[in-house]
């Protein structure tokens, strides 16, 4: 039973590896929603007012992934010390 329990706490892997998968998902997603929203407002006939907003729209969301990626590997970074 001692070695089931030393086994049960054995950790897979440090903090690092999915903070950087997670970093690169949000480097990775952040140009695809510049991307696609163009091609969306494009393709929707909004008028240029719509289209502004919705521009301005995604990219906050664009400059928020950018930034939650940043934060989650300083994050990482921060409690492996």
């Amino acid at each position: 039973m001692k070695a089931l329990s030393r086994i049960a706490s054995l950790q897979l892997s440090d903090d690092l590896l999915p903070a950087r998968i997670g970093q690169g998902l949000c480097y990775l997603a952040a140009p695809a929603v510049l991307i696609l929203a163009v091609r969306a407002l494009s393709r929707s006939g909004a008028s240029h007012a719509e289209i502004v907003i919705g521009l301005l729209a995604a990219s906050a969301v664009s400059i928020g992934l950018t930034v939650l990626g940043t934060l989650t590997a300083l994050v990482a970074e921060l409690r492996r010390r």
